[in-house]
């Protein structure tokens, strides 16, 4: 089997990469390792409305179920709400929107083989090409590829052929739940924890509808037993009051990239899309949208590879132009909240969801963090009493989405990205 063009995943940025490749004409193979496109969900299921406009297509209204308005974040009697510009968001039907992705795909051309497990591939040594082993069934099937791009995930077998310890890297696990009947109390916003029930990371309640919601608990740290984490979460008084009524129907637990599993996006002739290339926003860990816009990226690359002669190196230049300064922002976090993550106590949950909320910016972790306790809760409650410091915030972030919008727009102009 010959293409122009191998996806190895499914998922946004896999179905993303290949509706760009088969949209410019080239023989595009998909394959999937999992028997149906959106099965099982793992994702919370919110997505930033800030992101929208980097989207390659109109977003579907049929597939943005529930808006939210902000974000509250608490730390046991400390809280504070963010509520529009980059805190507003929609809850989505992850799978309706998987396969309405894949079916985009296809429509452009692209084909799509399930139940086919990619299981390696030898490159050129020219790395003009190569050739993949898929297995579907008890066959192996060989498919010689121009380009790879590896679109597997966080646990990303593509990665591990070309050399990488993918197992080495620090990654986020989640465990989370779709409940129904649940009783919210304010289900215009998405409520984030912090606390001993989530370390090194956050609790939430992401709600789907008035009565829906995913109710979930995700760390970036290794040691911690997740499943007793929830049953600490949703056994605190105000969560347990919300879930009373309510009983889990779905699971959607799962693990994204934190740490960079490659300091590379590119080997030759292969592109690493999504997860797999830990295209996700920091803090809050968001990867379904940037997925997507990083996906039709890496089509759009290789598209203008092989039929223009461009060279695939300039695919991370062209991320820049697209979502490079937010992707650059939240790489710069990663060792921040590795830090945050190994102190203990209530402090360390003050600033985590200080910085998390934009209260605390980078450059002052450090010194609030050799700080007394008192000072960051100081910090906050400073904030949520003061209509003028929440306005110059909301007004700042507000602005800086606008310039973010306006400098994407003029790059896709320029550069046709």
């Amino acid at each position: 089997m010959k293409c122009d063009v191998l996806v190895v995943g499914a998922g946004p940025a896999g179905c993303s990469a290949a509706a760009a490749c088969g949209a410019a004409g080239l023989k595009t193979i998909v394959v999937e390792r999992k028997p149906e496109i959106g099965v099982p969900i793992t994702c919370s299921g919110a997505i930033g409305s800030y992101l929208l406009p980097y989207l390659p297509f109109k977003t579907p209204k049929n597939l943005l179920k529930h808006s939210i308005e902000g974000l509250e974040f608490i730390v046991d009697e400390v809280s504070y709400v963010r509520r529009g510009g980059p805190w507003s968001s929609y809850a989505i039907d992850r799978s309706a929107f998987d396969k309405w992705l894949s079916q985009r795909a296809v429509d452009s051309g692209a084909d799509l083989i399930m139940s086919a497990e990619f299981i390696d591939a030898t490159l050129d040594k020219s790395w003009s090409g190569g050739r993949a082993q898929i297995r579907k069934k008890d066959e192996i099937i060989e498919v010689d590829f121009k380009v790879m791009i590896g679109a597997d995930g966080a646990r990303s077998r593509v990665l591990e052929t070309l050399g990488e310890r993918v197992s080495d890297a620090r990654m986020g696990q989640a465990v989370v739940y779709e409940y129904e009947g649940v009783t919210l109390e304010s289900p215009e916003l998405d409520q984030l924890y912090f606390g001993d029930f989530a370390p090194g990371g956050y609790a939430h309640i992401f709600p789907l509808s008035d009565n829906r919601a995913n109710i979930g608990v995700g760390t970036i740290a290794s040691d911690a037993d997740l499943r007793q984490c929830f049953q600490d979460f949703v056994a605190l008084p105000r969560v347990k009051a919300q879930l009373k009524d309510g009983r889990p129907v779905l699971e959607k637990s799962g693990t994204v990239s934190f740490e960079p599993l490659s300091l590379r996006r590119q080997y030759g002739s292969v592109l690493l899309a999504g997860e797999a290339a830990s295209q996700n926003i920091k803090p809050l860990v968001e990867g379904f949208l940037p997925a997507i816009i990083c996906g039709d990226v890496a089509g759009k690359t290789a598209a203008r590879h092989l039929l223009n002669g461009e060279s695939l190196s300039r695919y991370q230049r062209n991320l820049d132009r697209r979502l490079g300064l937010i992707l650059r922002e939240s790489d710069r976090l990663i060792s921040l909240l590795e830090d945050i993550s190994d102190l203990s106590g209530r402090k360390s949950y003050l600033l985590l969801s200080g910085l998390c909320g934009n209260l605390i910016s980078p450059r002052e972790v450090s010194k609030l963090a050799l700080g007394d306790e008192e000072d960051i809760t100081s910090r906050l409650e400073s904030w949520n009493k003061s209509r003028l410091k929440q306005f110059l915030s909301n007004a700042s972030e507000r602005l800086a989405i606008i310039y973010l919008h306006a400098q994407a727009a003029v790059n896709n102009k320029i550069y046709k990205l």
